[in-house]
């Protein structure tokens, strides 16, 4: 992850449940997780 604060880590984590539970499939949590870290990493190209 980048560096991020126990916080906003804490955060992350709780929207991307709230996401989760919108597509409510479970076998997607964890693409879905990457793909939303992935975006805020910080590179040139996305």
């Amino acid at each position: 992850m980048p560096d991020w604060t126990a916080e906003s880590e804490a955060a992350f984590d709780a929207y991307i449940d709230a996401l989760i539970r919108v597509i409510g499939h479970a076998d997607r949590a964890e693409p879905l997780k990457d793909y939303c870290l992935g975006l805020l990493m910080p590179m040139e190209r996305k």
